[in-house]
């Protein structure tokens, strides 16, 4: 059974359809830090009455300490690398050693 979290912004995500994976049981559960209307309101999909397990945090998924980390390192980096003519990585790719994206050199390490 797979489980998703999301944590981008609100209306990347059509909630009706994730509500209706969750009923028909495509979908696990879901983990979700941001809604589409802010500051939540009655009548909001993920929030309806029987929606089969879903999490809604308050907005504090970007607080874990790893996340603060990931946005405090991951562009020092980046810098680093395109310095060095090695390729930069976004927040949501896995992380990847400089050989595998063909750099001669490891990638910097804080």
């Amino acid at each position: 059974m797979h489980f998703s979290r999301i944590s981008a912004r609100g209306g990347i995500v059509n909630e009706a359809a994730l509500v209706q994976a969750l009923r028909f049981a495509h979908l696990g559960g879901v983990g979700v830090d941001v809604l589409s209307a802010e500051p939540t309101r009655q009548g909001n999909p993920p929030l309806e009455p029987g929606v089969p397990n879903p999490i809604v945090t308050p907005r504090c998924a970007w607080g874990a300490s790893q996340a603060l980390q990931r946005v405090i390192h991951l562009p020092v980096e980046n810098v680093k690398s395109f310095q060095s003519g090695c390729p930069v990585r976004s927040g949501v790719e896995p992380i990847a050693t400089g050989e595998r994206l063909g750099c001669h050199r490891r990638p910097a390490r804080l």
